[in-house]
Formats: C-alpha cells, sequence, structure tokens
C-alpha cells in the first residue's frame, strides 16, 4: 500500500494502515481529530521541529524491567544501568492511555524485560484494545504454559505477538539466550496455538521471529521447518543489534555472513532517529521518556 493511499483512506475512512517489524497493520474508526493529528505528526516527521505539532499516535510501554534470561546483546540481561528493576503500576498506564485518549493508534507493549513477567498483561492489552488501539507484543515464551494465562492472552483482543525462538537446538539456543530453555518455549508455543484454535480466533497473529546471530546463521532453513510445525502465522528473521540501549558491542555476536549484519558496523554514518516525533516510552516505573534506547 502506498503511502497516497494509506492518506487518503485515513482522511475519507478514518483508517490508518502502517507498517510494524515489516507486517501491515491498519487502526480504524479514527475521529476527525484523530486523523488531523496524525497528519500533523506525520508532518512532524519531515519538518522535524523542536517541538512536535500535535499529540504522539503511537507509544512504547514497557510493563516490566526484568528478565528471566540473560541474553548477550539485552541490556536487561545483562543487568545495565538504564534497566533498573520493576513493574508497571496499572494506574499509571491506565492514566497514560488516557492521556493521550483518542489520538494513540499503536502500542509496542515491549521495550526490556520479559512482558509476560507482568500479573496484569493481559488486562493492559485488553484496556488498549476496548480503544481500538492496535497492539503488539514479544515474548521469549517461558510463559506459555499455563492455561489460565494464556487463554487471557488470547481473549485479550492482542494484535501480534513476536516469540523470540532464536535456536532450534538447544546448544545453539542457549549460547545466544543464556538461563533459555527450548523445550519448555516450544512446548509452550505449542500450547499457545491449541489454545487460539480453540478459542476460534484469528488474532494473536502468532509471529516466530530469529535474531540471526554467530551461533544460528546456519538454522534458518531449520528454523523456518520449525516455526511450520509448530503452526505459527508469521515467520521473520531479524540482524542483530550488538549496541542496543548503550551496551558497548561485542563483535564476537556478529554473524559471519555480511548480509545479516546492521550497516552501521561497516562505518559511521548519519543516523536519523524519528523517536522524537512519535515515539515516546512509559518505562516500567512509570515515567515517560523519549527513547527506549538512552542508556541515561
Amino acid at each position: 500500500m502506498n503511502a497516497l493511499s494509506r492518506l487518503s483512506k485515513l482522511v475519507g475512512q478514518g483508517s490508518w494502515s502502517f507498517y510494524s517489524d515489516g507486517v501491515l497493520f491498519t487502526r480504524p474508526n479514527l475521529t476527525y481529530r484523530a486523523r488531523l493529528n496524525l497528519i500533523l505528526q506525520l508532518l512532524s516527521k519531515q519538518l522535524r521541529p523542536e517541538s512536535t505539532l500535535g499529540i504522539p499516535y503511537s507509544l512504547v510501554v514497557e510493563p516490566a524491567s526484568v528478565c528471566n534470561l540473560n541474553c548477550l546483546t539485552c541490556p536487561a540481561g545483562q543487568n545495565h544501568k538504564m534497566c533498573s528493576p520493576a513493574i508497571l503500576r496499572m494506574e499509571d498506564y491506565k492514566k497514560t492511555i488516557d492521556l493521550m485518549g483518542e489520538y494513540l493508534t499503536f502500542i509496542q507493549m515491549w521495550s526490556w524485560g520479559e512482558p509476560c513477567l507482568h500479573p496484569q498483561l493481559a488486562e493492559m492489552i485488553a484496556y488498549a484494545r476496548s480503544k481500538d488501539i492496535v497492539v503488539i507484543t514479544s515474548t521469549n515464551a517461558h510463559f506459555l504454559n499455563d492455561d489460565e494465562q494464556v487463554t487471557r492472552l488470547v481473549k485479550s483482543g492482542l494484535n501480534e505477538l513476536i516469540l523470540a525462538v532464536d535456536g532450534t537446538t538447544q546448544e545453539v539456543y542457549e549460547r545466544f539466550r543464556p538461563g533459555g530453555n527450548l523445550e519448555v518455549v516450544l512446548a509452550g508455543i505449542r500450547n499457545l496455538v491449541r489454545i487460539k484454535r480453540e478459542q476460534g480466533v484469528t488474532t494473536p497473529r502468532l509471529h516466530m521471529r530469529m535474531v540471526i546471530n554467530p551461533f544460528n546463521e546456519e538454522q534458518k532453513d531449520e528454523f523456518l521447518e520449525l516455526a511450520q510445525d509448530l503452526g505459527v502465522d508469521v515467520v521473520s528473521y531479524k540482524k542483530v543489534d550488538i549496541g542496543m540501549g548503550g551496551l558497548s558491542g561485542d563483535e564476537s555476536m556478529l554473524p559471519k555472513n555480511k548480509d545479516y549484519i546492521i550497516e552501521s558496523h561497516y562505518g559511521d554514518y548519519p543516523y536519523k532517529c524519528l523517536a522524537f516525533w512519535g515515539f515516546p516510552v512509559l518505562s516500567s516505573g512509570g515515567h515517560i521518556g523519549l527513547c527506549s534506547l538512552d542508556a541515561e
């Protein structure tokens, strides 16, 4: 869908289509004020004024800044100073959603930490979905074997769930995700697929992802076969980022094949970050920030 077609649907029908993680989403039923605000914010991204022309239309929410794993390229897993352990209070979450009101179209419900460690994750998602806000979240899939918890998640209205599975064997998987148990992960995904089928719903779309690293780059074909066997909806591969959130960047984590390496590791180049003009972050501590990658 081209930009002109998307803009036409926004103005005429109140329907906004956008991409997140390479997947197309549509936010329907936008009010006229929300449409105008979105146009102003899109204009802000082009002009980049010191103050935005409208109210942010999307939000990154960090349900929890704690995790059960010690992933090598994640600030939470490496106990980085930016990840003070906390669980987002429901009242802070609802207050922020209500404050942004009709202008909020999309929530990415993860930053650092494992979202499923928040005891009210399903309720948080359902609250946003009751306002037609598109919600996507991600999990390391270690907490999907509790039928009651999974059923609540499936019935929450969640649009998409990314399942982070970075290997097809335990030996490879745990090298990138120390502390992880692939058998538990795969059993949890099977449980999730089963419950979703039993509920007779089409969402959440189940998106299984592999972050390409030097340990798993030869397992891409096996990963696709595994995903097909599990019955997920979408499969994707992502380039590893070794400098996330202020980490120093261990180049031993880069795959051998340069096609799987983020271009910045070839040398310096100007990076045009648009987070200030559209993607504020609600941290697990209840604070609003400009960027989840800001270590300070």
